[in-house]
Order: structure tokens, then sequence, then C-alpha cells
């Protein structure tokens, strides 16, 4: 079990940090940048920002680019439970992927998938965007499961996250298919 403990004040200078990178990134490729250097610093491994729409997914992730394809082209994010739990709860939340008989053929599909490419636990901050269109924030481990001292600090997350969501708005980032020659995409 990975060990956040003692990480409660980090993680909320963290949300901090993530304010101020989301205020000052002016690219969208130090942006990127900057998110990879913040998860990293947490002693996370990977992002992924996602904009979840009734037509489309828009995402900025460092997540391998084979993975991020796979993603989206085999529409994961319609089973993606840490998308659905997003999307019921609405608040910031730890996760570790599953692999219960209890869980349906495809999510434990999808859970083995996401861990082959190093997804295997996180944490989520979900925040509603305009038109009742949700926006969230995964930051991942390859490790198979994470403790929290204690609860998230809900309204640090929320607005860390909702920062970033605007700075992506202003930019006006255009989805594309991920590189593949580039897997920091």
């Amino acid at each position: 079990m990975t060990d956040v403990t003692g990480r409660f004040g980090k993680l909320r200078n963290w949300f901090q940090r993530l304010t101020d990178v989301s205020s000052l990134a002016r690219t969208e490729n130090s942006l990127k940048l900057a998110l990879a250097d913040l998860v990293q610093d947490l002693g996370f491994d990977s992002y992924a920002y996602l904009n979840v729409q009734p037509v489309r997914i828009f995402a900025i992730s460092n997540y391998a680019a084979d993975w991020q394809a796979r993603y989206l082209a085999q529409g994961y994010a319609k089973i993606d439970p840490v998308v659905s739990m997003a999307r019921e709860q609405m608040k910031a939340f730890t996760w570790a992927a599953g692999s219960p008989r209890s869980l349906p053929r495809q999510v434990r599909r999808f859970y083995l998938e996401a861990g082959d490419f190093g997804i295997r636990s996180g944490i989520s901050i979900p925040v509603r965007a305009a038109f009742g269109h949700m926006s969230m924030l995964t930051i991942a481990s390859n490790k198979p499961s994470l403790s929290l001292e204690k609860d998230i600090d809900q309204i640090a997350a929320v607005t860390a996250v909702a920062q970033l969501h605007a700075r992506i708005e202003q930019q006006d980032i255009e989805p594309r298919k991920p590189d593949r020659s580039n897997s920091s995409a």
C-alpha cells in the first residue's frame, strides 16, 4: 500500500501550486509540462484532464499515447468506473483498480488494460462545467493502492481543478489524436 500519510499538508500545497500553474501557463505545452512536474513532485506517475461532454470527450494527458488512443477508440469513458464515480459523487476521491468477480467483465478488463499502462490507483477531482458538462483531473499511480491520513480538502481540490478548467477553456485547446511519437502528449 502506498503511504500518503503526512501528505495532507503536501496535498493542500499541491492544490495551491496547481492553481498557480493554471494561472501562469500561457501555452498548451507549458501547461502539460507543468502538470507532469507537479504530478511527479507529489509522487504520482501521470495525469489526465477530461472534459466529458455528451458528444465528445476532450483530454489532456501524459498517459501513454497507446492507452489514450485505446481509451477514446473503445469509448471507455462510458464504462470507466472512475468517471462514473466522479459523475455520481462530484467530489474529490481516491480510487484503486478493482478485480473482484462481482464487477462486470468489461470493467475488470478495463482495469487490467489500464494496469498494463501503469494506471492502478489515483486521486480524481471532478468539477461541474458549463451546460451541465463535467471536467475532471486524475493523478494516477502505478502502485496498487493509496492511503490518505485525512480526507482530501474538497474546497482546495475543486478550486484548483476549476482554475485548470478555466485556463484550458481560455486557451481554446483543440482536441487531437494522441501523437504516438511522444508519450507525453
